[in-house]
């Protein structure tokens, strides 16, 4: 008798490992992405007390670095 998901064994084990790796792929770009904003966000405050005047002797306002 013929059987669906038996003839369709061959061609679905290529495409789970496709869609396996490239979710694997995506996650490490989301990874990575979130990583750059982070540092991006870390210098622009960093910059923005520079130019403030803000950072002076590793003091920021009140607080010691």
């Amino acid at each position: 008798m013929f059987s669906l998901p038996r003839a369709l064994s061959p061609v679905l084990l290529p495409i789970t490992i496709f869609t396996l790796r490239s979710l694997s792929t995506v996650g490490l770009l989301l990874m990575v992405d979130g990583v750059a904003l982070m540092v991006a966000g870390i210098t622009s405050v960093y910059v923005r007390l520079v130019l403030m005047g803000s950072f002076r002797r590793g003091y920021i306002g009140s607080y010691r670095l």
